[in-house]
């Protein structure tokens, strides 16, 4: 017996087709309404103006979303595309990070190998710095932009790869004993540069040119190694206020290993496309290199192959910032969703992790995890939200704060790179975002600073929230000293490990540090030998002295660097 037939009035046949249309076409409506959303999101950059940014995102495989806005040479009126090359800065770390990964899938390295083993004319204090402390940030091992600032060098100056080996070469002590602490260092990402070169007999540019980017047919991004090299569709990068008007910033960068990656939104989509796809490697070396490292004592360092590596909202989150001249970027990263967000802009006032975010949370939604502000007690589908503040606005926080009960300052608000960075008494140095009124964060690493002032904004104090530390610190007093005091530490100090010297002299209550490419760094006085700056690469300042009580060095310490030692030179020396 055939089955009856059921004849469907005309009505029904409508509503049918209609319904079965709006479920072919929901994915369709979807993806038209994101795309209007983040249209809506970034259209203030729509400017023929001023400089600003080229954004992305995957999702399981498919590009949801890639354009560009506002402008990549504003003297030259290119708009920004999504086929722009960007620098993408310290993003490029996760290529080194893969490099060293594939490497010791096929027994080519081992992560405990010194790294006097891969590169030669290191000095002794080298000898406990293992591979693996260089790829985790735990080895000791000092950061080279904050020496060569320091050194008289500007960061428009040519800067090679050459130069920061050579630098290396010259350190003269570890600022802690390795696996000890975090602390993130440029220099041993360069290093693990200079090991692929020494294991493989090819040069680092064009090894990971042959062996990540031409196979995942980036074929739009190189590593920068020759400053004459001609670059299709390459941005120009800019410094300003968001109005305007806007500078050019120089760029003549060649750090290999840790900076100097050239790429586009197009190409890092692919790349983000390998983390769930890995064609290129062998079988659990992607998760392997999300895999985070730690120190001695088992805690977890939130950082693994070049890539950082914690929680948001209850799902795992993988990310990195880049800034470096101009550019600010940021690749953002979902291994339980299959998401991935990159944001590649040309001006240093962007706050690329932000858009990140909230482009993120415009994709996930409520898959989100609430989660509850320990300030309000109420539960937020996102903690941290951001507006954009110029830098005077948070540059007037900047400086030395001192603990209850302590009598020098151990908490420093400083300007790097026209951004806002916290040292924390344990020498943690992490790079914050600014948001009125103020307060500061840094949402990956749950930190939050609050800014508070007394009377006539004085003295400046901060409440800190962190997993590491929490307390507060207010801005500390000169002690009272006379001009002879002041008159031990003036003279000339010089540095073998970065072949300059200072000149040091009284101004009024204070001290000044001259250098011949420098403008004066003014030191205030915070205790018997020990000084600070509002200048960042001199926050902390320490005399030695000698046996007969006269002085006969300083020691500086920086951010993501401790104890950088000067010798005061004798009359004779000066004269030489």
């Amino acid at each position: 017996m055939k089955p009856a037939s059921v004849i469907c009035p005309p009505q029904a046949r409508i509503f049918v087709c209609f319904a079965s249309w709006v479920i072919l076409q929901s994915p369709l409506l979807w993806a038209q309404s994101f795309e209007d959303s983040v249209d809506s999101l970034l259209a203030p950059y729509d400017r023929p103006d001023a400089p600003g940014l080229a954004l992305g995102v995957i999702k399981n495989g498919r590009t949801l979303y890639a354009k560009g806005w506002g402008m990549a040479d504003l003297e030259h009126k290119i708009p920004i595309t999504p086929n722009s090359v960007f620098d993408v800065a310290s993003v490029s770390k996760q290529f080194t990070g893969l490099a060293i990964a594939i490497l010791e899938s096929e027994n080519k390295l081992n992560l405990e190998d010194p790294i006097k083993k891969h590169v030669a004319g290191l000095p002794d204090v080298f000898a406990p710095v293992r591979l693996r402390h260089l790829l985790h940030h735990t080895s000791g091992v000092r950061d080279w932009p904050g020496l060569f600032i320091l050194e008289g060098r500007r960061f428009d100056d040519v800067i090679s790869f050459h130069d920061i080996l050579k630098l290396t070469r010259r350190q003269k002590d570890l600022s802690f004993s390795p696996g000890e602490m975090y602390t993130y260092s440029n220099t041993g990402y360069n290093l693990l540069a200079r090991s692929v070169e020494t294991i493989t007999g090819n040069t680092f540019s064009s090894w990971v040119q042959q062996n990540i980017l031409t196979p995942l047919e980036m074929h739009d991004s190189h590593v920068r190694d020759d400053l004459g090299k001609l670059v299709r569709h390459r941005v120009r990068s800019y410094q300003g206020n968001k109005q305007g008007p806007f500078q050019n910033v120089g760029n003549q960068l060649m750090a290999l290993g840790s900076s100097s990656l050239y790429s586009t939104v197009h190409d890092l989509l692919k790349w983000v496309h390998h983390f769930d796809h890995p064609e290129i490697t062998q079988p659990g070396i992607i998760e392997k290199s999300m895999q985070p490292g730690s120190l001695k004592q088992g805690a977890s360092t939130g950082y693994a192959y070049g890539l950082g590596v914690g929680e948001y909202h209850g799902t795992k989150r993988i990310s990195h910032s880049g800034g470096w001249a101009g550019f600010r970027t940021y690749l953002l990263y979902f291994p339980e969703f299959k998401l991935g967000v990159v944001v590649l802009s040309n001006w240093s006032g962007m706050n690329t992790s932000s858009i990140a975010y909230k482009t993120a949370r415009l994709v996930l939604g409520n898959q989100l995890t609430p989660v509850q502000d320990s300030n309000s007690g109420k539960t937020s589908a996102h903690t941290f939200e951001y507006s954009e503040v110029s830098h005077e606005g948070w540059e007037k926080w900047s400086g030395p704060y001192t603990e209850a009960d302590q009598t020098e300052p151990s908490v420093w608000l400083f300007n790097r790179n026209s951004q806002p960075w916290i040292s924390l008494p344990d020498g943690t140095g992490v790079e914050l975002t600014f948001n009125a009124p103020n307060t500061f964060f840094h949402p990956e690493k749950k930190l939050k600073v609050t800014c508070t002032a007394g009377i006539n904004d004085w003295p400046r104090a901060l409440t800190i929230q962190s997993p590491g530390w929490t307390g507060s610190a207010k801005e500390g007093i000169s002690s009272d000293f006379n001009r002879s005091e002041l008159d031990d530490y003036t003279g000339v100090y010089y540095s073998p490990e970065l072949l300059t010297h200072y000149r040091l002299e009284v101004s009024g209550k204070n001290l000044k540090a001259i250098h011949q490419r420098r403008d004066p760094v003014t030191l205030k006085r915070f205790a018997k030998d020990r000084f600070t700056s509002q200048v960042w690469y001199w926050s902390k300042v320490n005399f030695d002295r000698g046996l007969t009580g006269k002085v006969t060095g300083l020691r500086i310490t920086q951010g993501r660097n401790h104890n950088i030692g000067l010798i005061k030179q004798s009359i004779t020396q000066e004269l030489r």
